[in-house]
């Protein structure tokens, strides 16, 4: 597996597999505005750098658009530390002390889905509010529509565990 700058000759390519890729994902509606955001890789191109990754016959297996800081627009980040997280401020110095950045490779790491998701008898999803993310709405979206989740919002950032602790434990009680 290789991954590399993709070729202007494949942003078509790449555009169509992404949005396929998208579509394919379970109980997820693909409005058609964001189809086209998705397919845009030529956009992309022009204001971040879009890798593609390759198997080692070169054959193209997916892409991702690199974000180098929170001044791109397509940036989803404020910066790489706790508060853009939404941390609690007297947290933050000791939560950055301990990160560690995120390896490229997880994201390009392929999973396999096999529906055994589907027959968990209690599935819960907790969304933390006070971290603004198009994806986790969409998926608190999915969730709170079927009726075998139980969802929850905490008004805090993304780490809940850090921010809201006996919130989290009391949600965790009620649906083990």
């Amino acid at each position: 597996m290789r991954v590399e700058t993709v070729d202007p000759s494949e942003y078509a390519a790449l555009g169509d597999l992404t949005v396929r890729a998208y579509r394919a994902l379970p109980g997820h509606a693909l409005s058609p505005d964001y189809a086209a955001v998705l397919a845009d890789v030529a956009g992309r191109a022009r204001e971040a750098e879009v890798l593609v990754v390759r198997d080692e016959d070169g054959a193209l297996l997916g892409g991702v658009t690199y974000v180098p800081d929170e001044a791109n627009p397509y940036a989803e980040f404020e910066g790489a530390d706790a508060a853009a997280f939404r941390m609690n401020e007297k947290d933050r110095a000791w939560a950055d002390s301990l990160a560690n950045p995120q390896p490229i490779g997880t994201f390009l790491q392929k999973i396999r889905l096999t529906g055994a998701r589907d027959r968990i008898a209690k599935k819960t999803y907790i969304r933390a509010v006070g971290y603004p993310n198009v994806s986790f709405d969409e998926c608190y979206a999915r969730t709170k529509a079927d009726s075998s989740w139980r969802t929850y919002e905490v008004n805090c950032g993304h780490h809940i565990m850090i921010d809201e602790p006996d919130r989290l434990t009391e949600i965790l009680l009620q649906v083990a």
